[in-house]
């Protein structure tokens, strides 16, 4: 038998430099990391005007020309009872020609208590819930919102109410109405709001 296997010693060494050319280019795609997790704000409780997440492993991090791309945070006692509080932080991420992305996280009818993980569900009095936006183009907007079975969690890990300051940690998954998921994870907010 002919250890050749019908081919010459250079049509041997040329498919094999292919096959580790290829290998190579194939690797170094590979190790070309999207933005990771590393390049999200620090979890801190200072006010710092900071908010970032992973969606689907890759960071979100406002940024835009839009003055509404640094976000709002809003804690705001709007009914007389105790439990009368809004509660609403978002980030927006302003690509450009109608493109961008946002995340809302709100809390409807609570007051907020710091210490304390909220389940982010469906939307109504008395619960919290997320949303994701997404503007592919001018026309093309989709909504992703958490229900009670596509759910997530945002911790208040400190609320100064004399300085108004709020700071969290949340992560999401979230539906469209075609029945695509985003997941979300690895959120950290730290947010001086407005009453």
């Amino acid at each position: 038998m002919n250890p050749n296997y019908g081919f010459k010693n250079g049509t041997q060494f040329s498919i094999a430099a292919i096959v580790l050319l290829v290998s190579f280019g194939v690797q170094c795609k590979k190790n070309k990391m999207p933005i990771s997790i590393d390049h999200l704000p620090e979890i801190t409780m200072e006010g710092k005007l900071s908010f970032g997440f992973l969606i689907n492993g890759q960071a979100f991090i406002p940024k835009g020309s839009l003055s509404s791309s640094a976000g709002k945070c809003y804690y705001q006692k709007i009914y007389s009872s105790d439990i009368g509080y809004f509660f609403v932080v978002d980030g927006v991420r302003d690509e450009s020609n109608c493109q961008g992305k946002q995340v809302v996280l709100s809390a409807d009818s609570l007051k907020l208590e710091q210490g304390k993980t909220y389940t982010l569900g469906s939307f109504g009095t008395g619960k919290c819930y997320a949303k994701y936006f997404l503007a592919e183009d001018c026309s093309i907007r989709t909504t992703y919102r958490t229900n009670n079975l596509i759910a997530g969690e945002m911790s208040i890990i400190f609320l100064d109410t004399v300085n108004q300051i709020i700071s969290g940690t949340f992560w999401f998954n979230a539906i469209s109405p075609a029945g695509y998921t985003v997941h979300i994870s690895d959120g950290r907010f730290d947010k001086k709001y407005q009453k």
